[in-house]
C-alpha cells in the first residue's frame, strides 16, 4: 500500500486521450480520471491539498489538459487562404494560384515577379505583361530608353517635356515647330492695311484682308469689285474700305435686293 504523501508530481505518458490516474492525497489514495495529450507528449500532474493540477504542453488547455487550443489563432495561412483548425494541427485552404503548407508559394505567372527595374507584373490570362517605369521598355523591362530630352532638342528657349517614350517642346510665344526651330511669323506683323495674321505649326501664315485690299500681305488696293455683291443691276464701287452698291430705280438696300414701293413714293 502506498504511504500518504503531502505532495508529489508525476509525468504521465499514455496513448489515449484519457487515463485513470492514481493520485496520493491526504489521507488516502483516490482515482482521478485525467484527460491527457497523445502518447508522445507528457502531462505533469501535481498533487495539492485535497486536489491536483495539470501542467499542459504543446497547445492543450483545460483543467485536465483536455482542450485543444486554436492553432489558427496566429493566422499562419498567407495570401488570403482559409485556416481550418484541427487537433494539434491546422490546414490552409489556399486561394487559386498558391500552394504550400501556409499557401506561401505562388503558382501564377506573376508569383515570382519577372519584371525588372521596378516593373509591375500584370496577369493576363495564363500569361503576364510588365508595366515598365520610365526609361525602360521590353517584355520584362530590360531595355533602356535614353532620355530624349538629354540632348536638349528644343531650341530658342523651348522646354523639353517627356511624352511616353518621346518628347514634346513647349515653345515660347514667338516660336513654332517640333523643336521650336521656326519663328512665329505673325510676330513680324506681315499683314498690311489692317489685315489679320494667323499662323500654323508649319511656320506659314495667312492674312485676312479688308474688302479694300488684297494680296498675300494685303498690300494691294482693290480697284474693282472682285465679287459683285449687288443684285438687280446694281453697280459695285468702293467707299473708303468698303464695297457699296449704286442701285437702279425701283431697288434699294445694301445690295439692291429690296424692291421700292412706288405707291408709297407717289403718295409722298
Amino acid at each position: 500500500m502506498l504511504e500518504p504523501v503531502s505532495q508529489f508530481q508525476t509525468a504521465i505518458s499514455v496513448p489515449a486521450l484519457q487515463a485513470l490516474v492514481e493520485i496520493a492525497v491526504r489521507p488516502r489514495l483516490q482515482s482521478v480520471l485525467v484527460t491527457v495529450i497523445p502518447a508522445e507528449m507528457a502531462v505533469f500532474c501535481t498533487d495539492t491539498t485535497n486536489a491536483y493540477s495539470c501542467q499542459c504542453f504543446n497547445g492543450w488547455t483545460g483543467t485536465n489538459c483536455q482542450t485543444d487550443s486554436n492553432d489558427c489563432s496566429s493566422n499562419p495561412c498567407q495570401n488570403g487562404a482559409t485556416c481550418i483548425d484541427g487537433v494539434q494541427r491546422y490546414t490552409c485552404v489556399c486561394m487559386a494560384g498558391y500552394l504550400g503548407t501556409n499557401c506561401e508559394t505562388g503558382t501564377g505567372p506573376c508569383a515570382i515577379n519577372p519584371c525588372f527595374n521596378e516593373g509591375t507584373c500584370v496577369v493576363e490570362g495564363n500569361n503576364f505583361r510588365c508595366l515598365c517605369g520610365p526609361f525602360v521598355t521590353g517584355t520584362v523591362c530590360l531595355n533602356p530608353i535614353v532620355d530624349p530630352c538629354s540632348s536638349s532638342p528644343c531650341q530658342a528657349g523651348g522646354t523639353c517635356v517627356l511624352d511616353g517614350s518621346g518628347y514634346v517642346c513647349r515653345c515660347l510665344a514667338d516660336r513654332l515647330g517640333i523643336n521650336c526651330e521656326l519663328p512665329e511669323p505673325c510676330t513680324l506683323s506681315p499683314c498690311q492695311n489692317g489685315g489679320l495674321c494667323s499662323s500654323d505649326p508649319s511656320g506659314s501664315y495667312t492674312c485676312a484682308c479688308s474688302q479694300r485690299f488684297e494680296g498675300t500681305n494685303c498690300e494691294l488696293p482693290v480697284t474693282t469689285c472682285a465679287t459683285n455683291i449687288c443684285v438687280n443691276g446694281g453697280t459695285c464701287s468702293f467707299s473708303g474700305d468698303f464695297m457699296v452698291c449704286d442701285c437702279p430705280p425701283g431697288f434699294t438696300g445694301s445690295n439692291c435686293a429690296a424692291d421700292v414701293n412706288e405707291c408709297l413714293t407717289s403718295l409722298a
